[in-house]
């Protein structure tokens, strides 16, 4: 008595196996309010089979945020960060911050770097996260001839510190129901390539400090 449910939906429906969307959809009727994190997860509950069984007269749109007062700027921490990662100063350098899972695809990063190296010598990969797919990645970078060129930093609890070492941030995603990582590149600071999916073109809208290109596609990401 007295206790308010609420339920946050991070993930288009469209993503979700069958059992889990009904799953989803019954519970979240328990809930006294519901938050998509994006314009476009909402869309995607009211276009599913299951949103007759979703409380949509009780959901909302719910961005997410970044606290300003713990954000590292590049200005300010970029010689920094980047000795804490052995770059040198006039070192290229890309970062990426994602689960190592196929959605996020770092197959297509991977190819598209391979690309990239061949204009732009010298420059490096650094990969964040965890995940089953590591071992096959890193297999995939000794193939391109990208091992020592890509460097895979594990899960990290101070990507906010290390983001001003980078050029740019990419996210290639397949599929995404939003991006934080990208809200936290911003607030540093540092210009992102993108894909265009889910809420990712709602956070970026027409900012110029970054570029939105087509999941999947190699030419267009390098």
């Amino acid at each position: 008595p007295g206790q308010a449910l609420v339920h946050t939906e991070h993930s288009a429906w469209d993503r979700y196996k069958m059992p889990t969307r009904v799953v989803n959809a019954l519970t979240m009727r328990r809930s006294r309010r519901v938050f998509a994190v994006s314009r476009a997860v909402l869309a995607s509950m009211r276009s599913s089979r299951m949103r007759r069984l979703a409380p949509l007269d009780r959901t909302e749109v719910l961005y997410h945020g970044v606290d300003l007062t713990r954000t590292v700027r590049v200005e300010e921490h970029r010689s920094e960060a980047r000795s804490s990662l052995g770059l040198g100063p006039d070192t290229r350098a890309v970062i990426m911050v994602a689960s190592l899972t196929e959605k996020k695809d770092h197959n297509t990063l991977l190819k598209s770097f391979a690309e990239l190296r061949n204009r732009v010598p010298g420059v490096r990969l650094c990969l964040v996260g965890g995940g089953p797919l590591e071992g096959a990645l890193r297999a995939q970078a000794r193939d391109l001839g990208l091992d020592k060129a890509v460097d895979f930093l594990g899960v990290r609890d101070d990507v906010r510190r290390i983001l001003p070492a980078f050029d740019a941030l990419v996210l290639p995603s397949r599929h995404e129901g939003l991006g934080l990582v990208i809200i936290e590149a911003f607030a540093a600071g540092i210009p992102v390539v993108a894909s265009r999916v889910g809420g990712i073109p709602e956070i970026v809208g027409d900012f110029e400090g970054a570029i939105l290109v087509s999941p999947g596609n190699v030419q267009d990401l390098t």
